[in-house]
């Protein structure tokens, strides 16, 4: 079923409202290079006292931090001083899947209708347990892991006062327990003693399953919060650091992103109090020395502060600005401290790329050059047709005379 069905005569107005409906060129500074920055517009606004609850991948912890650095209230972060520190506070909520949002959300809202979170523990070596419901895969004793998956879902449940809900999608190859019929949200595969290595199985997620949950999580928000909560949806651009399937990480990780573009897509047209937010293209798009870090897994500040100062300042109506642009980036007087900033690799690929841009300016001289030299060479080429047209009328005529001079001497 098609997601939208546009009028065909109603096309020459779509393009005169639409500036973007055009691909960029290089013709003029445009929105693609160096740092890909979609259009984007927001169906509502967020107040300065709006509470803001942020779900998903570990990108989810990228955006709410920059939130948080403009003012904004970002519920989640409350918990962090509660919880032991061996859990690793930043990444402890992170949810990768779909399944693993709906299930986390279920815990905190619905949680009658989900296992007692206790039977999903894995017992580990040396008396030690693991919640694979939470993140990162870290084991404790039993009391203090008991303990923190209550702070977690107790958390959890803040999001029904929350009227701003931003949703971050991570991927789609997720680890069931065949016991619990519950999809994990992380694990290690030292963390399962070899004896229990049957009760498990990887999954890869196709689009109806991930749709299937995306609804779930709607209707779960939907019969909790206020009837004026909005979600800004996003695909995470982190990759797949390693892949369960027999294939290249680099496929496995295209089908994953793929599929939840699609999804968001698809979710988003569904509802009206849903805006998807355009990084996943942003970073994806852009020249990589400005969007990876060293390990290419994890998306640089930069292009995260970038993207949020843009979506505030559009959610926001405009009092949200950002100091950083694209032509802060092509600029010839590029800001020496931002420079100074980068990791060494992207400092050094910007050497290079000053290298390049100065053969690129020499192009125009050797084109010039050529020319000339292709100018001088038709103008022997032409004096070269003219003396040999010359030459050979000489010898022709040479030849004639010879041929005369034999015949009146009677030598023929």
């Amino acid at each position: 079923m098609s997601i939208e069905k546009i009028p065909y005569e109603g096309l020459r107005t779509l393009i005169k409202r639409n500036p973007d409906f055009n691909w960029p060129q290089r013709t003029e500074t445009n929105r693609l290079e160096p740092i890909c920055q979609p259009s984007h517009t927001a169906s509502f606004e967020i107040k300065q006292n709006d509470k803001i609850f942020t779900l998903g991948s570990c990108f989810a912890r990228n955006i709410e931090n920059h939130m948080v650095n403009h003012g904004f209230d970002v519920i989640p972060l409350r918990i962090n001083s509660q919880i032991p520190k061996k859990f690793a506070l930043d990444q402890l909520r992170n949810m990768y899947s779909p399944i693993s949002i709906l299930d986390g959300l279920k815990w905190a809202l619905s949680p009658d209708q989900m296992p007692d979170p206790q039977e999903c523990l894995i017992e580990c070596e040396g008396d030690e347990w693991f919640d694979p419901m939470l993140h990162p895969p870290r084991s404790g004793n039993l009391d203090e892991v008991i303990e923190t998956n209550k702070l977690v879902r107790d958390n959890m449940a803040l999001i029904s006062k929350c009227r701003i809900i931003v949703i971050t999608l991570g991927l789609i190859e997720c680890i069931f327990d065949k016991k619990t019929g519950r999809y994990l949200n992380s694990i290690t595969p030292d963390m399962i003693q070899s004896k229990n290595y049957a009760r498990y199985e990887i999954h890869v997620m196709e689009l109806s399953e991930v749709l299937s949950s995306l609804e779930e999580i709607y209707d779960l928000l939907a019969g909790n919060l206020a009837s004026d909560f909005k979600i800004i949806l996003s695909v995470s651009p982190v990759p797949l650091k390693n892949t369960f399937r027999d294939m290249d990480v680099i496929t496995a990780n295209m089908y994953s992103k793929s599929l939840l573009r699609t999804a968001a897509e698809i979710f988003s047209s569904n509802h009206t109090n849903i805006d998807y937010l355009p990084i996943y293209e942003s970073v994806m798009m852009s020249e990589r020395k400005y969007t990876w870090e060293a390990d290419l897994i994890h998306v640089s500040d930069f292009i995260i502060k970038l993207n949020i100062q843009r979506a505030l300042n559009l959610y926001s109506n405009g009092k949200i600005s950002g100091e950083l642009n694209n032509n802060q980036l092509i600029a010839d007087n590029i800001d020496e401290e931002f420079i100074a900033a980068l990791p060494m690799q992207l400092r050094l690929s910007r050497e290079m790329e000053d290298q390049y841009k100065m053969m690129l300016s020499l192009f125009p001289k050797l084109r010039q050059k050529i020319s000339e030299l292709e100018d001088e060479m038709k103008e022997n080429e032409e004096k070269y047709k003219f003396f040999k047209s010359n030459y050979d009328r000489l010898q022709n005529i040479n030849t004639n005379y010879l041929d005369q001079i034999v015949e009146m001497q009677g030598l023929k």
